[in-house]
């Protein structure tokens, strides 16, 4: 094709465009120098530099190169000479400390290094270099506690100085965060001096080498002020006569001040705190019965030997990490240059002097628990509830004594229907007929076979009666019949609802006075007409004309709970079982006497419909009125009803359910959900106080708002107590906050069933033969999943912490809105009477709410999260209850949940008091959500804009990116809703100011549900595909889509042995381990495809392997990642690190970067974009080589051009051109990856092309695309082809004329 001349461009353009072209090229023009060439010769002359002497025998040999007449090459000797004495290696001249002399090794004052200019000019040098703070800035308030507080507000004085970089010093040696990047930053920065050096960047290398020589020297120094090993690390060094030369009494007082409380900082911000139980004892006392059992197990342990166990724990982890903190520093000091070898030695004795304060601190620590221990800790409740308990059975055989003919009948009757139930045998009785002992074991064992026999497993109701209980419920049946005995009493106790004309009133009286009619029995106190004393009972609570609160006031003061109710209509749960037949009808007949179940409790009753039932109440919801599903009830027929569709899903389920427990069972999981509810525990401190300002029927109390802290991290020992015993007075209760763990929920088939279980499956439902069932397949996965379940113990321990913490604080929330003192509550020991089972549902609704284990609250999202959980979608969202529980958040946290919740509690919901108790709830809810919208608006949406604000010098560089003050950023979206909504928010903002779009779709749907939905669509066109296949390549393709998904999935099988990756301490770059897509068939396409995601974790843990055991097994033919930004190689930067915050963390990139996140752009708009890996790699490279050699010039010139014009909003004008230059940079690098290894004229006109500035390169494709819109019979494809010569060559004509390049 032919190129176009440029009259032919210039028709095409206004005059306008005319004369912008010709001031560009004006601007453009580069006018070569003229040259003096009357001094030039054959021979090149050399150079005199005056300021570089060379030695003797370099000029020696220069000159014997000139007199033997090559003087070329003695010229390019001298200037080689002169390169090399411009490297400035002072890094290379730092002595280690064994090799310093004498004089070196004594001991420093403090005095002295704040005299020392070098010392001090160091500090300036090492700040810059670290953590980027200009020369000039003032000095920091406190270093290294919260980046960025206080920094730089005091004078830049050597004292402030001096004393900045002391506190930098204490956390880089007594803290294993700090000294891990502290060490990682070194070995990087000796690696890009070196690289300068290869690439001859003298510039640059002299500067790092500054940086290391400064960092050098003030180790160095600084080790003489206060050795950094041992004792002499903490205290010793503190009090040494020698530090304090010259100083006053009490500017010597005010540094130990300062220098013991930068180490007490130093050491309680450490990851080992947490566990050390040392210094940390103070914050975390309650955590040690948690985490050491055989130290303080019980609290019945005595004191002394409580201690001592305290004191050996607390020595050992203390000690351990000592050592390792030790091994690091000493590492740091290598890397720095002061130090030859590692020391054994040294590191022992650090391992000792923390054994020994760590020990002692432990020791001190537990002495204070036991002296100061809470009062009612579990053992002093069981107490306290015992003598209650005898002061209950007291009553009660006094009144059942003292009971009158119809109620001594009563309790003949029901003496009677236990020896009829479970046998003569089980009750004994004196010579007067009075029962003096029942057989506990005997009832128990005779109650199950007979619940058996009805196909009933249910945990609800253990019929257990012994003689205590016996007595109690006796006495409370008797109390109350003698509410009905006529209509004055009723009327006196309220006991008849309220309601309707006099008439129907009066009617409803009558029946209920019907109800307390003495039974019938006869003399042998066998009940006439079958009728029986537990009958009598469950019609008495379940009637709908009764106010239920008073018969179970009474209940409550005899004690009896909801499992001895449920024993005493065994009977009656027996014959239900016989006549309605199942499960179900159990469990309605068990629950509390008209007890309206809460919102949480009926989604649960929900979630455990089948998929085809979620399906049809969802196709039912969509509008489409009483029409029954087809498709809902075919799926309910499959899924639910029949053998094999039993089989299929119960086996899938509990496969995928150990999947998916692998998924979280990694500590930095663990790790990653603590720290994200430390943010979340406080903005719900701040939701309750607000809530209960607002809602005129809650007390507002600071303890109660503070509750939920206290039960959590100061004393979750109180809340272990209160937990265990709350819940164990409604087992319902108990099995809903513990039977289910990050979604995947428990069965009654383990003999813990009451802790955090996996699921199982009936070995009925498999098609083998049962016994085969249950000693191969079954077995097989029980073993599985005791195996996960044991490695998801850090994770099972820290929501258990939170859940019992919540539940504990909503106890004391209800009681004080009740107008009680928790404690007097506890010391009364009636908790039955003072926490009902409504308390207690509310509580645990509020503690898996916490946690985000409750269902969600809309039901579409309960509908919807039903049918991910059935089906293969879990693949991809194996988390979907967690999904919408984050959209439901991010929503209620918000203006939208503040403006709905002020609906609700003005126009959507009746008066409180006026409405039931379902109503009242909803009230209740709609306050809260006004708090929660009402918080969210006012803290987490300005957090939000602060945390993304580019002037706070925290926003990374993509919106969900935040920096550490460290020179590393880390992806915040881990963290969950409680910060990833508001960064987006606060992004939007930011970006809407510049006038850039302020979200995209995509942004918007991670923000909000906390999800990558990437594998969705795979997922997808896998099911939906596999039925469209018409030809051997599309089966190829689709095989390949079939092996990503499932080698996706599989990854989580294996994450409980690869987590061992994350505990490295040392930095190491990326590997790709992507293959091209060139398959012979479909199994080698599903197979590549499989291992494709299997061997990127594979290769990492084999890598790990290699390093700990000195093998060869990692394969390291796999290229490095490139990352199309920059030109360094992706690292994984101190894995370690993850474990201790959950995040991982990354290099802050290049200011360049940074600005273009500001701008909208991500890493994937850098991304080459072609079915190969291979050519990617290569493409990304190229892109990375340019934007790093180009964008920082062409985001100079464009906001220069901006401001040139007076362009109101210039962000939003660069960032349209750097859309356009980066579309053109990628659409470059692609095609010559394309090209590579091809000769010919196409590749040499393509860098030709690329030879050119960018802007002109740019201009020319802007034409260009304009020549083809106008031209499209010269263009038959519509676009640019740089793979086309003939594109290139008028692209290269273009770009000259625009520009004026010749």
């Amino acid at each position: 094709m032919a190129t176009l001349a440029e009259d032919d461009i210039y028709n095409l353009l206004s005059n306008q465009q005319i004369k912008e072209i010709e001031k560009e090229r004006d601007d453009s023009v580069y006018v070569e120098p003229d040259i003096d060439t009357s001094s030039l010769s054959s021979v090149v002359p050399v150079q005199v530099n005056d300021k570089i002497e060379l030695d003797a025998e370099t000029i020696a040999k220069i000159d014997e190169e000139a007199r033997t007449g090559d003087a070329q090459t003695g010229a390019d000797s001298y200037n080689a000479s002169i390169e090399q004495q411009k490297y400035k290696n002072q890094f290379n001249e730092v002595v280690p400390f064994e090799d310093l002399p004498p004089e070196k090794q004594t001991a420093l004052s403090q005095k002295d290094i704040e005299g020392s200019d070098q010392f001090v000019s160091d500090i300036l040098t090492y700040r810059k270099g670290r953590y980027g703070t200009e020369k000039t800035a003032g000095a920091d308030f406190f270093q290294g506690v919260i980046p960025g507080v206080g920094k730089g507000i005091l004078d830049a004085t050597n004292v402030s100085l001096v004393d900045d970089w002391l506190d930098n010093y204490r956390f880089v040696t007594g803290n294993e965060v700090n000294a891990l990047e502290e060490r990682d930053w070194l070995q990087n920065l000796k690696k890009k001096s070196e690289a300068y050096k290869e690439n001859g960047d003298v510039e640059k290398y002299n500067e790092t080498q500054e940086i290391l020589g400064a960092s050098a020297r003030l180790y160095q120094d600084t080790e003489r002020l206060a050795p950094i090993f041992g004792w002499d690390s903490t205290v010793g060094g503190v009090f040494s006569k020698k530090r304090f030369e010259g100083m006053s009494a009490s500017d010597s007082a005010l540094e130990i001040i300062d220098a013991v409380g930068g180490h007490i900082a130093a050491g309680f911000s450490s990851p080992s705190s947490i566990l050390s139980l040392g210094a940390s004892k103070f914050l975390f006392a309650g955590m040690r019965k948690q985490i050491i059992k055989g130290a303080i197990a019980k609290a019945s342990v005595s004191p002394v030997k409580g201690t001592i166990g305290s004191v050996a724990v607390g020595a050992t982890i203390d000690g351990a990490a000592a050592g390792y903190l030790d091994t690091i520093v000493q590492g740091t000091e290598i890397e720095a240059g002061i130090r030859k070898k590692y020391d054994v030695n040294r590191t022992l004795i650090a391992m000792g002097a923390g054994a020994v304060i760590g020990g002692g601190i432990s020791g001190f620590g537990a002495r204070q628990t036991y002296k100061t221990k809470a009062v009612f800790n579990e053992s002093e409740m069981k107490r306290l509830v015992k003598v209650v308990d005898d002061e209950r059975v007291k009553v009660a055989k006094d009144k059942i004594n003292k009971a009158n003919a119809p109620g001594k009948a009563i309790a003949k009757a029901y003496r009677k229907e236990i020896q009829d139930t479970f046998g003569e045998d089980v009750v004994k009785l004196d010579i007067k007929g009075n029962v003096t002992d029942i057989n506990r074991e005997a009832i128990k064992k005779k109650g199950k076979e007979l619940l058996a026999k009805q196909g009933v497993t249910t945990e609800v109701v253990e019929p257990a009666i012994n003689l205590s209980m016996y007595q109690r419920t006796t006495a409370a049946i008797i109390e109350i019949f003698e509410l009905g005995k006529d209509i004055k009493t009723l009327r006196k106790f309220n006991i008849v609802k309220k309601g309707g004309t006099l008439k129907e009133q009066l009617a409803t009286e009558k029946r209920v006075l019907k109800l307390f009619e003495p039974l019938k029995v006869s003399k042998s106190g066998k009940a006439i007409n079958n009728e029986r004393i537990s009958d009598r009972v469950y019609k008495i609570l379940q009637s709908p004309d009764i106010n239920v609160d008073v018969p179970w006031q009474i209940m409550a003061r005899y004690g009896v709970t909801s499992k001895e109710y449920a024993a005493i209509i065994f009977a009656e749960v027996s014959k239900a079982a016989q006549i309605l037949g199942g499960q179900s009808a159990i469990s309605k007949k068990l629950a509390f006497a008209n007890r309206t179940m809460t919102a949480q409790e009926e989604a649960e009753d929900f979630a455990q419909a089948g998929a085809g039932a979620a399906f049809d109440a969802l196709v039912k919801k969509g509008s489409m009125g009483k029409v029954n599903s087809t498709v809902g009830k075919k799926l309910k027929e499959v899924v639910d009803d029949t053998d094999t569709g039993q089989t299929f899903s119960s086996f899938f389920q509990r496969l995928n359910n150990i999947r998916r427990a692998g998924l979280v069972s990694a500590v930095v999981t663990a790790m990653r959900n603590n720290l994200a509810q430390y943010p979340r525990m406080g903005i719900d401190t701040l939701i309750h106080g607000v809530e209960s300002a607002m809602n005129p029927h809650k007390t507002f109390s600071f303890g109660s708002s503070w509750s939920q802290i206290k039960y959590t991290y100061i004393d979750p020992e109180q809340a272990v107590s209160m937990s265990n015993i709350f819940l164990k007075m409604y087992e319902k209760q108990e099995a809903r906050i513990w039977n289910q763990y990050m979604e995947v929920k428990g069965t009654s088939r383990r003999k813990n069933p009451h802790t955090e279980t996996l699921s199982g499956v009936d070995p009925k439902y498999l098609s083998t033969p049962r016994a085969m069932a249950e000693k191969g397949v079954t077995k097989g996965l029980d073993v599985w999943e005791n195996v996960v379940f044991k490695f998801n113990v850090v994770n099972r321990w820290q929501e258990s912490l939170y859940r019992r913490g919540a539940f504990a604080s909503s106890i004391q929330r209800q009681l004080s809105d009740q107008g009680k003192d928790i404690n007097k509550v506890l010391s009364r020991g009636r908790y039955n009477e003072d926490v009902s089972e409504d308390m207690v549902a509310k509580a645990v609704d509020y503690a898996l709410e916490f946690t985000y284990g409750a269902e969600p609250k809309v039901q579409t999202f309960q509908l919807l999260n039903q049918l991910i959980t059935n089906s293969p979608f879990t693949l991809a969202i194996p988390f979907p209850r967690f999904m919408f529980k984050a959209m439901e958040m991010a929503y209620n946290y918000n203006v939208t949940g503040m403006i709905t919740g002020l609906y609700r509690t003005r126009f959507g919901t009746k008066g409180f008091g006026k409405e039931s108790t379902k109503e009242a709830r909803e009230v209740e809810a709609a306050y809260r959500q006004l708090a929660e919208g009402f918080v969210g608006s006012a803290v987490l949406i300005p957090l939000g804009y602060l945390l993304r604000d580019p002037e706070n010098n925290v926003a990374g560089s993509e919106w969900y990116k935040l920096k550490d003050g460290t020179g590393k950023e880390f992806d915040a979206r881990v963290y969950g809703p409680i910060i990833t909504p508001y960064l987006l928010i606060g992004e939007a903002i930011h970006r809407a100011k510049r006038g850039i779009t302020p979200f995209t779709v995509k942004e918007l749907g991670e923000a909000i549900t906390g999800t990558n939905f990437r594998n969705v669509g795979s997922i997808h066109n896998v099911l939906t595909d596999i039925n469209s296949m018409t030809n051997l390549e599309e089966m190829t393709s689709w095989s390949a889509k079939a092996g990503r998904v499932l080698g996706d999935a599989s990854v989580g099988f294996l994450q409980p042995i690869l987590q061992v990756t994350d505990f490295k301490s040392q930095s190491e770059k990326k590997r790709d381990y992507r293959e091209d897509p060139l398959y012979a068939d479909g199994v080698e396409a599903f197979l590549s495809e499989l291992w494709v995601p299997i061997n990127r974790r594979i290769q990492p843990f084999l890598k790990t392997t290699d390093d700990y055991f000195g093998t060869e097994l990692e394969d390291k033919n796999y290229d490095y990642t490139v990352d199309p930004r920059i030109t360094d190689v992706p690292e994984r930067l101190i894995p370690i690190i993850k474990v201790f915050f959950g995040a991982t963390m990354n290099r802050v990139p290049p200011e360049y970067i940074m600005k273009l996140g500001q701008l909208g752009f991500t890493y994937k708009d850098f991304m080459a974009k072609s079915p190969f890996p291979s050519i990617n790699n290569i493409a990304n490279k190229h892109t990375a080589e340019r934007i790093s050699e180009e964008m920082p010039e062409f985001l100079s010139s464009s906001y220069a051009l901006a401001k040139l014009e007076n362009v109101e909003k210039p962000d939003a004008l660069v960032a349209g051109m750097v859309d356009g230059y980066l579309k053109n940079i990628r659409k470059e690098a692609l095609a010559e990856a394309l090209l590579k290894g091809k000769d010919g004229d196409t590749m040499m006109y393509l860098r030709r092309y690329r030879s050119l500035p960018a802007r002109s390169r740019l201009a020319a494709v802007q034409r260009m695309e304009a020549l083809i819109r106008k031209n499209p019979d010269r263009y038959p494809k519509g676009k640019i082809d740089l793979q086309n010569i003939d594109h290139l060559a008028e692209l290269i004509s273009l770009a000259r004329h625009l520009s004026n390049i010749r």
